[in-house]
């Protein structure tokens, strides 16, 4: 291979970088799972379901990801090793190096998806803001540690100085497994908003329920838990429900139509990631 130009370390180095790549994603390939817990801060709905989905398939991506990148760095290091005891690096070794790649990751759950859930007020009752909370700071974590990643794959690609045909094939594999994190990156970004988003209106959807029970309780009313209200003064009147039950009963269906609003919202952003169809808003990735 007369167009073969190895320096001294150079690719002994490269490989260990991507190496370090494949053990850094490994440590928080699993935090994404943690979407599961979607469901202890939003009884009902279908976004619970679907943070499962989208939190696998993300942790599906980043373990494929470790994988493809431990592997590349594994051919790197046989074709220098090859190199330096053949002065050669052949076919083989060329193939296996450019196949050192992420297998694909499809949706998780059913093909054909699900159909939509009602939120009760009877669910709502128990909604909470702070598993939320608690899955953002896991997913802000795992963005910035990708986001560092990303950059470190690219710094390390920069460096390389060899040449040749067996090095252009290392490039366009690192190439093309950066793509992939790139696009791990995106849905892991689109879920931190989309969960800081929810966390938002949840906290508002509570508070609007406490609300709405300390006024009910301070106009004789009382609100069931299956959101039907009783108007305790209707026996001293005759003219019919107080104004102060018919709102309360007003409140009750916005509130309820707030909650449902916030659990769509929710679905449908992570129904785009668990389908890879998550932008940042103009069509392009997040790194």
């Amino acid at each position: 291979m007369p167009d073969l130009h190895i320096l001294e370390n150079d690719l002994e180095a490269f490989s260990q970088k991507l190496s370090d790549l494949s053990a850094t994603i490994n440590n928080i390939a699993s935090l994404p799972y943690n979407l599961s817990y979607v469901k202890l801060a939003m009884e009902g709905g279908s976004a619970p379901t679907q943070a499962t989905y989208a939190g696998e398939h993300m942790e599906d991506q980043l373990l494929a990801l470790k994988t493809s990148f431990s592997t590349l760095a594994d051919n790197v290091k046989a074709s220098a090793t090859e190199y330096w005891a053949t002065e050669d690096i052949n076919q083989q070794s060329i193939q296996q190096v450019m196949a050192s790649l992420p297998e694909p990751c499809p949706p998780v759950g059913p093909s054909k998806g699900e159909g939509t859930m009602a939120i009760t007020w009877a669910n709502i009752l128990n909604w909470e803001s702070g598993s939320l909370e608690s899955i953002a700071k896991d997913l802000l974590e795992a963005n910035q540690v990708l986001r560092k990643a990303y950059e470190d794959g690219e710094d390390a690609l920069g460096a390389v100085r060899s040449e040749g045909e067996a090095v252009t094939a290392m490039r366009e594999a690192t190439t093309k497994n950066l793509a992939s994190l790139e696009r791990a990156l995106t849905n892991v970004n689109g879920a931190l908003l989309a969960i800081e988003g929810a966390r938002d209106g949840v906290a508002t959807v509570v508070a609007n329920v406490h609300s709405l029970l300390a006024y009910a309780s301070a106009v004789e009313c009382t609100i069931l838990t299956n959101g039907t209200v009783i108007d305790h003064s209707l026996s001293r009147r005759e003219d019919g429900p107080s104004q102060e039950y018919l709102d309360i009963v007003d409140k009750i269906k916005a509130i309820v139509e707030q909650a449902n609003q916030v659990d769509s919202n929710l679905c449908e952003a992570l129904s785009n990631i668990n389908n890879d169809r998550y932008t940042d808003g103009d069509g392009a990735n997040n790194k």
